[in-house]
C-alpha cells in the first residue's frame, strides 16, 4: 500500500537538521526529492577547508561575498565562488511493490557539479527490515 503523498527524508545524524523534501506516492507511481548543497556547504565535495583554492575566501581568508541575485543554493563558478552550489533531482518510478520489495527505476540529474547536467539512471529494490511501526531502542 502508497505511504504519504508528501515525505521526507532525513539525512545521516551528523546532519541531524537536514530535511530533504520530496512529493508523490512511495511504493506506487512516482517519488520526487531534491537535494540542494549549498556552495560553502561542509558536505558540498568541492569545499576543502585546508585548500586555499576551494574554501570560498579571498586571499585574506575573508568570506566571498555573493553577487545580487545569487544565493547559496545557486552560486556558480562564474559568479565568483570557488565551489558551486549542486542541485540533485531524484526521480524514483515504482514498478513492483508486494509484501515486503519495493522496485522500479531510479533517475537523478545533477547540476553544479559540470557545465552540462549529468544525468543517471538505474533500477533500485528497497526491502522492508521490520514491520514494526516506531523502533523503541
Amino acid at each position: 500500500e502508497p505511504h504519504s503523498t508528501h515525505r521526507h527524508l532525513r539525512i545521516t545524524p551528523r546532519f541531524r537538521d537536514r530535511v530533504i523534501g520530496g512529493s508523490g506516492s512511495v511504493g506506487s507511481g512516482l517519488a520526487t526529492y531534491t537535494i540542494t548543497v549549498p556552495y560553502n556547504d561542509a558536505t558540498n565535495p568541492f569545499v576543502h577547508k585546508y585548500h586555499p583554492d576551494h574554501d570560498n575566501k579571498d586571499a585574506r581568508f575573508d568570506a566571498i561575498a555573493l553577487p545580487a541575485g545569487v544565493s547559496v543554493t545557486t552560486a556558480k563558478i562564474s559568479d565568483g565562488v570557488e565551489a558551486p552550489a549542486i542541485t540533485r533531482v531524484c526521480t524514483f518510478t515504482f514498478t513492483a511493490s508486494g509484501g515486503s520489495v519495493i522496485s522500479g527505476t531510479y533517475r537523478e540529474i545533477l547540476t553544479g557539479v559540470h557545465r552540462n547536467p549529468i544525468q543517471l539512471t538505474g533500477t533500485f529494490e528497497l526491502r522492508r527490515a521490520s514491520e514494526i511501526g516506531t523502533l523503541t531502542q
